[in-house]
């Protein structure tokens, strides 16, 4: 073994360890007696070693410190990695409600029900049913949307190959005010942190609020627009350069936005780290100029829903989130009330409501009922007394949704609800609960920006 001649020859091992090493039958064996006398030596022997090694075998060494390099980058990443997703489950883990005190919160795992998301495009008498329907019925024909027929389809699945076997980069949710998209946003980032979504897909996922991103002001890189604890900075950039497939950013709210995407395609950055202006970047990354191997999930009302799909790179997934569905209803009560009696109190007394009934497939109103029936439990008040007519429920859903899901309304609240109400009436009048652009127009001067309307696209004939 000429490595073992120079060692002895400079006096590294003594004779008796290269006498093991050459009676050795084999290579491993030899490898082992080798190992021996180099872990008896100390480091001045392995250092002899090394450059003897390296003198004899140089493609050997330069192999070795290569994987070495790349054990060490790779152990460097992972560390990186658990710390940033150990951010994102401190950022993601409670949530604020709306009425929520300074210092309040809860749990997401308490709040977050699963919901119902169908793939399939509905056509106007199947729009209408589900406007018609009420109690038992409604949720009969929620049912009916909550299987193979209407392509429904879990959080998890969103990523999967189409029936074509291909994958969709880019996926587009869209919902009406209150149906939980946001929610379901927060719930993908909290389950990707704590390994229970997407860990074999993505290696990074990141939440951009379109909400947020209008407060953005100068010039910012993608980088610069991301949240994320700045220790976790290297490595992001080197999983953004290296493996832009195992990344997902997830845009949250795009009708929310105050600033247009219709940027020329020729001013688009190219990379995460130049900078532009915040809509010209957040265009890039929705255009898929930036990054263009990496997923993308975007939330959005159906009232800017032609808006996105006008902006967006094709091929997409269009799924559409509901809201509950009748089980999923059952299991938001069970989650809200730490008490089983008062669950179970509260479920069967709104399952009597007719009206109410219907209306908890809405998440928020869901959210309201329950909250409610709680304050009622909590005062010992009789339930009947404090819910003497679904109106309240429903005055209390509008107050939600002015101040929490509108933004430069542009006219007063009043005048907003003094058109949807001559809206109604019109609808009642002539029983109709579809309405074209047009007729809406004539009652409510800016459609796109009243969270209480929702739109449809309808093919043409």
């Amino acid at each position: 073994m000429p490595i073992a001649d120079e060692l002895l020859a400079e006096g590294m091992i003594h004779k008796e360890m290269y006498s093991n090493i050459s009676a050795a039958r084999t290579d491993e064996d030899k490898m082992r007696e080798l190992f021996k006398a180099l872990h008896s030596g100390g480091n001045k022997v392995k250092s002899t070693f090394l450059s003897i090694l390296r003198e004899n075998e140089p493609n050997l060494v330069q192999d070795l410190e290569f994987h070495i390099k790349q054990g060490d980058q790779q152990a460097n990443k992972s560390t990186a990695t658990l710390k940033y997703k150990e951010f994102i489950r401190g950022e993601y883990a409670t949530v604020q409600e709306y009425n929520s005190l300074p210092g309040e919160h809860v749990k997401l795992d308490d709040r977050y029900t699963e919901p119902l998301i169908i793939q399939k495009h509905r056509q106007q008498r199947e729009r209408e049913e589900e406007i018609r329907s009420r109690g038992q019925n409604f949720h009969h024909v929620m049912g009916q949307r909550d299987s193979e027929a209407y392509k429904s389809i879990k959080v998890e699945r969103l990523f999967d190959p189409d029936e074509h076997g291909d994958i969709l980069r880019i996926v587009i949710l869209q919902g009406h005010s209150g149906t939980g998209k946001s929610f379901t946003s927060q719930k993908i980032m909290s389950d990707w942190a704590f390994g229970r979504l997407y860990e074999d897909q993505f290696d990074l996922v990141f939440h951009l609020r379109c909400k947020e991103l209008n407060q953005a002001t100068g010039r910012k890189s993608l980088m610069d627009l991301l949240n994320y604890d700045q220790s976790s900075s290297s490595m992001i950039k080197q999983v953004l350069l290296q493996s832009p497939e195992r990344v997902l950013f997830l845009v949250d709210g795009f009708d929310e936005l105050k600033f247009s995407l219709d940027v020329p395609k020729d001013s688009l950055p190219r990379d995460p780290w130049t900078q532009c202006s915040p809509e010209v970047t957040l265009s890039g990354l929705i255009r898929q100029q930036i990054l263009t191997k990496s997923f993308l999930l975007v939330t959005t009302r159906s009232t800017a829903l032609d808006k996105l799909i006008g902006v967006v790179k094709h091929p997409v997934r269009y799924a559409e989130i509901l809201g509950f569905s009748e089980e999923g209803v059952k299991v938001y009560f069970e989650k809200f009330f730490k008490q089983k009696q008062h669950s179970h109190q509260a479920y069967d007394s709104v399952r009597e409501n007719e009206t109410l009934f219907t209306a908890c497939f809405i998440p928020v109103i869901c959210w309201i009922i329950c909250t409610v029936y709680r304050e009622q439990f909590d005062e010992g008040t009789e339930m009947i007394q404090s819910l003497e007519t679904t109106t309240s429920i429903f005055v209390e859903f509008v107050a939600t949704l002015l101040k929490h899901h509108c933004q430069d309304l542009g006219q007063s609240a009043l005048t907003i609800l003094q058109g949807l109400g001559k809206l109604a009436e019109k609808g009642m009048e002539e029983q109709q609960v579809l309405f074209d652009h047009d007729s809406v127009s004539q009652t409510v001067s800016d459609p796109s920006k009243v969270p209480f309307l929702c739109k449809f696209l309808q093919r043409k004939e």
